[in-house]
């Protein structure tokens, strides 16, 4: 068995290449913030900032104290996540 029946063999083939093509170009097209072709570890970061807060936000919503430190950990995360509105100066 050569590597063209090994490959079909296991149902791989330029449909894999094609899908794996397309989900690099999607995540990147997700993760790359600044536009620049590449994902950064501050990108990742922030990016695994946002689900945090999106998990504290929907805990956020419960009653009694899982509530409350959901609250604030949901509004602490949000002055890091945000970049639609940067966190607002103290008076």
């Amino acid at each position: 068995m050569d590597d063209d029946d090994s490959t079909a063999a296991l149902g791989k083939g330029e449909d894999d290449s094609d899908d794996a093509a397309a989900e690099s170009e999607r995540l990147l097209a997700i993760y790359d913030l600044n536009k620049d072709g590449k994902i950064s570890v501050v990108e990742t970061l922030r990016a695994t900032l946002g689900i945090v807060d999106a998990r504290m936000q929907k805990l956020a919503k419960r009653d009694g104290v899982l509530g409350k430190l959901a609250t604030a950990a949901h509004r602490l995360l949000d002055r890091f996540d945000n970049d639609e509105n940067p966190p607002r100066a103290r008076r």
